[in-house]
């Protein structure tokens, strides 16, 4: 049975990375920087060369796994589509010192501006697709179209209202708002309106890659990217002329890769499009084996350190179809206050090319004509450039209408060399004493790399950093360890994966932010140092570990001693930073609680990822989520 603190983390504890306004989410990633630059000056980036192999090597072989990766969202058949997304985000527990019960004053709930209630104080935190819609389809052996009349399915809705609950956008925590997690996505398209002819769950997972993709002043300046995959597949008879779907049910009947990037949200509330975004996005088939939110392939890189020009672009090249598929969805800068490219700053046309052998691949980009990259998915025809392309690390420059680039061109990306990303969900909470294995993957040039060493380090995430007292850190540090360390090196099989052990330990971080629970943590998988990469954040992962919490006796409202331990303590917080439930219960008032206790156990009977459970923040251990806490307190004990 579910417990009577769960309840209450209903509808409440919903952060969104894109409530910032005013520049908030600008300052956000600027302590990021800052908060890797203490760790710099404090020299607690270890020589990864000083230290002891975390894992011991295996021999490349013959017989090793050296095959290209399975089948993604970038592979055929694929759907593309775009449209606009609302997430009607809970803005007041964006600012930390609201955390603080004793200081709490009712105007930090209902003053709309940076350092109260900010833009949105009774949002509901709900995720929706609006008017969006399959703009092309690319079938195994034809040429993308955008035509129904070739495949009825272009022109209908991608919808998320298909389930009476809505999905819901979350943060991991107030001091780390750039992993923000969807869950209780349900989707399908409508191609024959009822019922859908694909339905679907988005597995959780967070966003990755945010950047600000807009080179000027404007406020809607964000860009992310989701990836994860479609489950609970349910695929209507009516296949018959659906030839993308038909050929995605045979080649992927169980679950479908999906990514789609979210940008330029507006967050003022007199603007016709408040708490309303772009959303622009791919779905295709999805390999058992591979990672859900990450390509298992090849990624470009920006060359740049100005906002606004380029990110990341993955990319995957085929060897059966002698094909190059590149997702430039999320890596070009944009014009400010405008959704077309800043053909400024990146030029016209661009190119990609091998970079030893300075070979052209495929026809220039033309970002100022039809492009506005939809599809943001593009593929090029390798099949007389194959082996350099296979072999070559691959760039992105400027170039003409013509494909002439010249002698001293501006490149704008660049491959990484050797691709290390984790092969299971980014973002995690963990109890005191909880353990959680992590497996990554290591690939170049779309390949396994066998023995590859990479470090992995433990840090306090920047922002906590700036939250927690320095006679904390060093406790705090210590609650969580990777293979028992702090700092390992770690070194692929010859399939290219490892695994890594995360333990917190049983007396958790100490309570090192005071009235914000447990630690935030960055774990950095790196490679030749451990100088984190902060170019795409995101790229690292994100972990919460929770204080140790203990109570005398039986749960009360108003708890033992101090009354730390009382529920009272736990709801009024609540009370403060979630105003949308006041209508329905009064979380700081005892006789309201139990006035509503009924319903709210009935939709806390819901399950771990279906958007009416929704504890998705975890502010709340396990230790004080305990079924007594309900049983024990609903039964009146005051």
């Amino acid at each position: 049975m579910a417990s009577f603190l769960q309840v209450f983390y209903l509808t409440l504890l919903f952060h969104s990375t894109f409530a910032y306004n005013d520049g908030r989410m600008l300052r956000a990633l600027h302590r990021f920087a800052e908060g890797a630059k203490l760790y710099q000056e404090a020299n607690l980036f270890p020589d990864i060369g000083k230290l002891n192999v975390g894992s011991t090597p295996q021999a490349c072989t013959e017989s090793c796994d050296t095959s290209e990766p399975g089948p993604s969202y970038l592979d055929r058949p694929r759907i593309h589509f775009s449209g606009l997304f609302q997430s009607d985000v809970s803005t007041v527990n964006n600012i930390h010192p609201h955390f603080n019960t004793p200081d709490f004053q009712p105007v930090d709930a209902e003053i709309m501006d940076a350092d109260h209630a900010h833009f949105n104080p009774k949002g509901t935190a709900s995720f929706l697709f609006r008017n969006v819609k399959v703009t092309h389809v690319c079938l195994p052996n034809a040429e993308c179209t955008d035509d129904p009349s070739v495949d009825p399915i272009v022109g209908e809705s991608l919808d998320s209202g298909i389930s009476q609950v809505t999905g819901k956008m979350v943060d991991l925590d107030v001091d780390n708002q750039l992993v923000s997690t969807l869950f209780g996505l349900k989707m399908g398209i409508r191609a024959y309106k009822d019922p859908p002819v694909l339905s679907g769950h988005y597995k959780p997972a967070g966003f990755t890659g945010i950047w600000t993709d807009v080179s000027g002043q404007s406020d809607n300046v964000m860009s992310a990217s989701f990836q994860s995959i479609i489950e609970d597949i349910v695929w209507n008879a009516t296949l018959t002329k659906l030839p993308t779907l038909r050929e995605l049910k045979r080649i992927s009947p169980n679950q479908l890769s999906i990514k789609f990037d979210v940008r330029h949200y507006h967050t003022n509330d007199e603007d016709p499009q408040y708490t309303f975004g772009y959303i622009n996005g791919t779905i295709g088939p999805a390999g058992n084996n591979e990672p859900h939110n990450f390509v298992r392939g090849r990624l470009l890189r920006t060359t740049s350190t100005d906002d606004g020009l380029t990110n990341l672009a993955p990319f995957i090249v085929r060897s059966e179809s002698k094909r190059l598929t590149a997702d430039f969805g999320n890596a070009l800068g944009r014009a400010d206050g405008d959704v077309g490219y800043d053909v400024d700053a990146l030029g016209r046309y661009i190119c990609l090319r091998t970079h030893t052998t300075q070979t052209l691949i495929g026809d220039p980009i033309d970002l100022g004509g039809k492009m506005a990259l939809d599809p943001s998915v593009l593929e090029f025809d390798v099949a007389d450039s194959f082996s350099k392309v296979s072999s070559e690390l691959i760039e992105l420059v400027q170039c003409t209408t013509t494909g002439v680039v010249s002698t001293t061109p501006k490149v704008l990306m660049t491959e990484i060399d050797v691709l290390v990303r984790p092969t299971t969900q980014f973002v995690h909470r963990l109890d005191p004493g909880e353990t959680i294995n992590y497996s990554f993957f290591a690939v170049q040039r779309g390949l396994p790399k066998c023995n590859f060493e990479m470090g992995l380090t433990v840090t306090i995430s920047p922002d906590a950093y700036h939250w927690t007292p320095p006679d904390k850190r060093e406790e705090a540090l210590n609650a969580l360890k990777i293979n028992g360390e702090s700092t390992v090196i770690v070194a692929t099989n010859c399939s290219g994966f490892v695994t890594a052990t995360l333990a917190a330990n049983s007396s958790g971080p100490g309570n090192p932010r005071g009235y914000v629970d447990g630690e935030l943590y960055t774990i950095m998988y790196c490679q030749d140092s451990c100088e984190p990469y902060y170019g795409a954040v995101g790229s690292t992962l994100s972990l919460q570990v929770y204080d140790k919490f203990t109570y005398e006796g039986d749960p009360s409202w108003w708890g033992s001693g101090d009354g730390t331990d009382g529920v009272y303590n736990i709801f009024k917080q609540y009370d403060n930073l979630y105003p949308v439930m006041r209508p329905i219960v009064v979380l700081g008032d005892y006789n309201s609680v139990v006035a509503n206790l009924g319903g709210l156990k009935r939709v806390f009977s819901a399950g771990f990822e279906d958007p009416s459970y929704m504890p998705v923040t975890r502010d709340l251990s396990r230790a004080k989520m305990d079924d007594s806490n309900v049983d024990r307190q609903s039964h009146g004990k005051q």
